[in-house]
């Protein structure tokens, strides 16, 4: 069994697969102009709107490099270089349009105002990071609700300024 994760080694994969007479698995769904017909199974994040693909099953999430030591030292760098004290944290982790998904600015501010009394009630605090797709508008809504001064320690607009391993550290603090 070849197993492939990711669009740039599928010919290496293809050929390893054909050399060695193996079965191909592929876990999400490759990119143009790759087709999910040449692989026996298909494992794919249901994010992905897949079409439906004989020998596919869809899965709620992706397989990941993050493991308990890149999130620890993840975490520790963020406490370390900007300075985020030891609390209790949510973590809030904000994506944007893809072209088959818009965001509802309506149920974003009823989910923020929400998530924030939820965080007051668990007298916890927020950190906050967007997308580099994040829309201009769902940033605005971002600033309105999560402020620095108050609940929020950490707010990364991915437009404005982004941090290396950010989403890793605020994943290890909360």
């Amino acid at each position: 069994v070849v197993v492939s994760c990711g669009s740039p080694l599928l010919p290496i994969v293809a050929a390893l697969a054909r050399e060695h007479r193996a079965r191909k698995i592929v876990m999400m769904k490759p990119s143009f102009p790759y087709s999910l017909l040449r692989y026996d199974i298909a494992l794919i994040p249901e994010h992905d709107r897949p079409t439906q693909v004989k020998e596919s099953f869809f899965v709620d999430l992706a397989p990941s490099l993050v493991n308990t030591d890149s999130l620890s030292k993840a975490g520790a760098r963020l406490r370390d270089e900007l300075g985020i004290p030891a609390d209790k944290y949510v973590a809030l982790l904000i994506g944007g349009d893809t072209k088959n998904y818009e965001m509802d600015i309506v149920k974003l501010d009823f989910a923020f105002r929400e998530i924030r009394r939820a965080a007051e009630r668990m007298h916890a605090k927020i950190l906050v990071t967007t997308s580099r797709r994040t829309h201009k508008r769902v940033e605005e809504l971002v600033k309105k609700y999560f402020d620095k001064k108050t609940i929020c320690p950490l707010i990364v607009i991915a437009n404005e300024k982004n941090y290396e391993g950010v989403v890793y550290g605020m994943i290890d603090l909360a």
